[in-house]
């Protein structure tokens, strides 16, 4: 068999895969995984907080620029 440069590149990535035990799912996951996807209540577990969006990374990034520039004209 001839083997391309991945295979020959993650040939142990490869045996250890192959080595995992088979999981199987239950009978009937896909016809319920569609409904619970179809049924667009999977959204009700994810909500976030007034605090978490408060003070998170994407708010903090702009106002520590915008201190540094205020803290840089003083100075200089």
């Amino acid at each position: 068999m001839i083997q391309n440069g991945d295979e020959v590149r993650y040939i142990n990535i490869i045996k250890t895969l192959k080595q995992l035990p088979k999981l199987t799912a239950p009978p009937n996951f896909e016809s319920d995984l569609m409904r619970r996807i179809n049924s667009g209540n999977f959204n009700e577990k994810f909500t976030v907080r007034w605090f978490d969006k408060l003070f998170s990374p994407s708010r903090f990034i702009p106002a520590f620029a915008f201190t540094l520039s205020i803290i840089a004209i003083f100075i200089f």
